[in-house]
């Protein structure tokens, strides 16, 4: 064998029992760090159990309480991968204004318990207030922005399914309210018609009719187009005049989605000129005002004003 043989030979089993040491070390740091305490912090979400039939809750607990947990590492590394659990009270029974102490509800939280040590739970107290529930209806606001592609956007106002739901709770809760939001959204660089499921956010005590709402966005790309010979007309004209325009036609244009411009001809727009306007104007000189068709926007109409004459018949 030659020494270059045995160079390569010697330089590849070098090789190999620096990455055993490698894989050996690595494995005795792991189980070092995963056997030390560490401390951390969790937001758990809130739910109140045993409430009687008919009944709802109001209280001032935020969505999710802060408890910071002293744990091995082990088991840090098995609650950060598991499940998120609620952290779980059970309703008052005397149904009158109660404080809640926090930590002392840990009893009914075994979760936690047995996973570490609980340094603190905040807030510490909390009042939960038991009345009869009632029902409102509340409009729902998408929580939501959407970026769309150069030359793209909406074609038609986004369509919610659906638009509204039946909130229950304490009065005095849904006194406080007036709509409901969906959970933060954005969409980018969208470029065709999406429907969406957005999750309607949850409130502390109250119950909503619907967990999800459905957006359906008509996004096509934007176009603008001219609509020529739209005809004048006169409103609120009296029995003995008559009127002529010059000219008697003009041209609208207009900016929407394509799909919608495509459907659309010069008889889906009117122009139309108020009696009443004609004779306050002394210079016989008037802008005709458009009514446009649904979901699309007027950029110009040419020319801008007509001259009208008035004749008694």
């Amino acid at each position: 064998m030659s020494n270059a043989q045995e160079s390569n030979k010697s330089g590849g089993y070098k090789i190999i029992i620096v990455f055993f040491a490698f894989i050996i070390s690595a494995m005795v740091w792991i189980s070092v760090s995963l056997s030390e305490q560490y401390f951390t912090t969790l937001e758990v979400p809130v739910k109140i159990l045993n409430l009687p039939d008919g009944y709802s809750f109001d209280s001032d607990l935020p969505e999710k309480l802060t408890v910071k947990l002293k744990i091995i590492g082990w088991k840090l590394l098995v609650l950060q991968n598991s499940v998120q659990d609620f952290f779980v009270l059970s309703a008052p029974r005397d149904f009158h204004d109660r404080k809640i102490d926090l930590k002392n509800a840990l009893s009914n939280n075994s979760w936690l318990t047995r996973e570490g040590e609980i340094i603190s739970v905040s807030p510490e107290q909390a009042e939960i207030r038991i009345a009869r529930a009632f029902s409102k209806k509340v409009r729902i606001v998408p929580n939501a922005r959407f970026d769309f592609k150069d030359g793209f956007g909406l074609a038609k106002p986004i369509e919610l399914s659906p638009d509204s739901v039946i909130l229950t709770g304490t009065k005095s809760a849904l006194e406080r309210i007036d709509s409901i939001t969906t959970d933060d959204y954005k969409g980018v660089d969208l470029e065709k018609r999406a429907i969406l499921q957005l999750a309607l956010k949850k409130q502390l005590g109250i119950r909503a009719s619907d967990d999800f709402v459905f957006l359906t966005l008509e996004v096509q790309k934007i176009l603008d187009k001219d609509f020529f010979d739209i005809s004048l007309e006169a409103v609120n004209l009296p029995a003995d005049r008559q009127i002529r325009f010059f000219p008697d036609k003009i041209t609208v244009n207009v900016q929407g989605g394509l799909d919608v411009l495509s459907r659309l001809t010069n008889k889906d727009f009117r122009a139309i000129v108020d009696y009443k306007e004609i004779i306050s104007d002394s210079l016989g000189v008037i802008a005709p005002n458009v009514i446009l068709p649904l979901f699309v926007e007027k950029k110009y109409i040419d020319p801008p004003k007509v001259r009208v004459v008035i004749r008694k018949i």
